[in-house]
């Protein structure tokens, strides 16, 4: 009876509630740039969609969301019901090439070619982006789908005035890019208002260089955000609490 007692006098939590009230402190930050630590089940698609719906009451109309792999893009698309122009990042950055470096094709495997000419070269240490790679490259004029984010981050420092502009950039599934992949990201935050969303307990692609440490470096913590510096841009952290959807 006692238990039962306890149990009764324990206060109900309105889960609704409590995510709006999180959703609207991220969304009421006037911070550009921010990153959500989100595990599964803490309604990532009500806040973009929230969030979206914020910025279109603004008369705002032009978002991008780009997630990871095609599989969750279609999930993305899904949940956002074409709100957004929705993409991989890959698929993005190769768009991004073919418009600004009309001179160059994509061809997928390209890096396999490369890395025979170089062993016949007999160079067998290199890495995408060296001296010796982008001989390789600027002699076939052409990009592929391992080394196209490279190209897309070089060309972004080369020509800032290039980075595409939108009213609102939502990135998903952030604890799967490896550092070039977030360095484009970064460069896109230099020119846009940007949401980061990310599990730091999720990363599931290590083996290519992805790392929990690009959402939790150079962080500390004050009360419900967190704000971290990192590649020279400040981000605002803001820590969802898991809630039901």
């Amino acid at each position: 009876m006692t238990s039962n007692k306890s149990q009764a006098n324990k206060p109900i939590i309105d889960h609704e509630k409590e995510r709006k009230k999180d959703v609207d402190i991220i969304i009421d930050s006037n911070h550009p740039r921010k990153v959500v630590v989100a595990g599964p089940g803490t309604g990532k698609s009500f806040l973009f969609k929230q969030l979206i719906q914020s910025e279109k009451n603004r008369g705002k109309k032009d978002f991008l969301a780009i997630t990871f792999i095609g599989k969750l893009c279609d999930d993305l698309a899904d949940d956002l019901a074409g709100l957004a122009k929705t993409t991989t990042l890959h698929s993005f950055a190769k768009e991004f090439v073919e418009k600004n470096c009309p001179d160059f094709n994509y061809y997928p495997d390209i890096h396999k070619l490369i890395e025979d000419d170089l062993k016949i070269m007999e160079i067998n240490d290199y890495v995408i982006g060296d001296e010796a790679y982008k001989e390789r490259t600027y002699f076939y004029k052409a990009v592929g789908h391992a080394d196209v984010v490279f190209y897309a981050v070089q060309f972004c420092k080369k020509h800032p005035e290039k980075i595409p502009i939108y009213d609102l950039i939502l990135v998903d599934e952030y604890q799967d890019f490896n550092q070039t992949e977030s360095e484009f990201i970064d460069q896109l935050a230099s020119k846009n208002n940007i949401i980061i969303v990310g599990d730091d307990d999720q990363a599931l692609y290590e083996f290519k260089g992805s790392s929990p440490n690009f959402i939790r470096e150079n962080t500390t913590v004050r009360s419900f955000h967190l704000v971290a510096k990192r590649c020279f841009a400040t981000w605002l952290v803001c820590r969802q609490n898991a809630h039901s959807t």
